[in-house]
């Protein structure tokens, strides 16, 4: 990964909403993994409504990525 793309993804992730942020100390992390872009997979709402729902256990840590 380029310093071009690592920029471009600090855009991306600057202007999201609906992030939830949690410490991952003794939780079980869980990868959402979207098998498109970025655009296309936060434009599913099935990844939104899994990720919150995820989130919503206080056990668990969920976070996305996109397989492009």
């Amino acid at each position: 990964m380029g310093w071009d793309e690592i920029k471009k993804a600090r855009r991306r992730l600057s202007r999201e909403q609906g992030t939830i942020i949690k410490d991952w100390g003794g939780r079980i992390p869980i990868a959402l993994i979207y098998p498109n872009s970025y655009y296309v997979g936060m434009s599913n709402l099935g990844v939104h409504a899994i990720y919150s729902l995820l989130n919503s256990y206080s056990q668990v840590v969920c976070e996305r990525a996109f397989w492009e």
